[in-house]
């Protein structure tokens, strides 16, 4: 399959998002293009739409989509994603969130310069990634929070 080919249906799930592509209504050459997209024997009985839902998640609007026939298997894999997103969300936020207990990066900076903290495997992967990628870019792109900034020296 040419990378044209493959790039088609996002550029189309794109452009009917934006109103701005062929409407997918029996019998219009964009559902047309979905059944031809379609693996063979698959030819869907409601025609592919995007479907989208909004959240709130890490201090911002988060929205997911997607193009597909069937809307019940894209709002339960949204609720799975979203879920996950607020999962690592509370191990990791630099914010404190009333009735929650502090994440692992809170305790972190609570406990800096005085004791160790044990975190999730996550969080320590994350933390070590950061670490490393701050190191291997001469401080271009350093970690930081609101209580415990540190920025490397940058060379002359």
């Amino acid at each position: 399959m040419s990378r044209r080919r493959r790039c088609f249906p996002a550029r189309l799930a794109f452009a009917v998002a934006l109103g701005a592509g062929p409407a997918l209504v029996p019998g219009s050459a964009g559902v047309a293009v979905a059944q031809l997209l379609a693996p063979p024997g698959d030819a869907p009985a409601v025609a592919p739409h995007v479907v989208a839902r909004s959240y709130t998640a890490m201090g911002t609007d988060v929205t997911l989509s997607a193009f597909t026939t069937d809307e019940a298997a894209a709002v339960d894999a949204f609720g799975a994603a979203i879920a996950e997103i607020r999962r690592l969300e509370a191990l990791m936020t630099d914010w404190p969130h009333e009735g929650q207990p502090p994440s692992d990066v809170l305790r972190i900076n609570a406990a800096a310069g005085h004791e160790a903290v044990v975190v999730s495997d996550e969080t320590f992967e994350v933390v070590s990634f950061s670490l490393d990628i701050s190191k291997r870019s001469g401080g271009t792109f350093f970690t930081m929070s609101s209580s415990n900034f540190h920025r490397p020296r940058m060379a002359a």
